[in-house]
């Protein structure tokens, strides 16, 4: 799951500089992109689960 997520992130940014050189408003798509990809590298690099700490009864 890991590794799917980096190479469809790095194919997504990689893609969005490539079209960016052709059309710049595309940059814009980094305003959506950028915190959902910060958010999966934190949840990557996360050292250990925190289900027990956020929920728990449930966790």
């Amino acid at each position: 799951m890991r590794r799917q997520f980096i190479m469809i992130s790095a194919i997504l940014i990689l893609g969005l500089l490539v079209i960016s050189i052709f059309w710049t408003p595309i940059l814009w798509a980094f305003i959506l992109i950028g915190p959902l990809f910060l958010m999966g590298l934190n949840d990557i690099l996360q050292k250990k689960a925190n289900d027990q700490e956020k929920f728990p009864f449930g966790g």
